[in-house]
């Protein structure tokens, strides 16, 4: 009777340590977790090397190589900065199909040291609703940032985002990107970062 009770006690020692150190860990890594909610707003679109092609007998049409910058305003020191989006798209002609990508943001307080960046696929129907993360390269290794996008329109989106951008676009040159006049596209953004 002794083994068995020395071996309960034991046992229900071991359990409660465990118990201790997985509430521990969780409580460590809630405090990780930190909110933040901003813009991501549109300031121009590269088209320079975006090809496009046509297939099957259903007509389906994929479109390569979009890049779309946008900058990133938010109440997170992380969430600051210029994001190259690289997008592809196929679409059906009743209006399905999907676009994939990479989408690259580097910090403003990281720039050429590290960045976040995000291998996204989402249906072209879902386009008004985007989820994602962002997966920290560099100094930002093994942070992560998960975002949703939610679609805004002037007068939400900041006028002055786009002051500064690093693409020298100039209007109506095939052989620059075009700008995106200030405010007229975008995304409210919101997440969490993970640190």
């Amino acid at each position: 009777m002794k083994s068995t009770t020395r071996f309960g006690k034991s046992f229900f020692s071991i359990c409660s340590a465990t118990a201790l150190m997985l509430m521990a860990g969780m409580a460590q890594m809630a405090s990780a977790l930190e909110p933040y909610e901003g813009t991501a707003t549109l300031c121009a679109v590269d088209m320079t090397g975006v090809t496009q092609v046509v297939k099957g007998k259903k007509g389906i049409t994929y479109i390569y190589n979009q890049k779309l910058l946008f900058r990133i305003d938010s109440d997170n020191i992380l969430m600051h900065g210029w994001e190259v989006l690289t997008s592809n798209t196929k679409a059906k002609p009743d209006g399905g199909g999907y676009s994939w990508g990479e989408a690259l943001l580097t910090p403003d307080g990281y720039e050429g040291v590290a960045t976040l960046v995000d291998n996204f696929k989402f249906p072209v129907r879902q386009a008004d609703n985007i989820t994602g993360t962002y997966i920290g390269t560099g100094d930002l290794v093994g942070v992560t940032v998960d975002y949703a996008l939610i679609p805004a329109a002037p007068p939400s989106l900041p006028l002055d985002a786009c002051v500064g951008m690093p693409w020298a676009c100039v209007p109506d040159d095939p052989t620059t990107c075009d700008p995106v006049p200030a405010g007229v596209a975008g995304y409210f953004m919101s997440g969490w970062v993970n640190d």
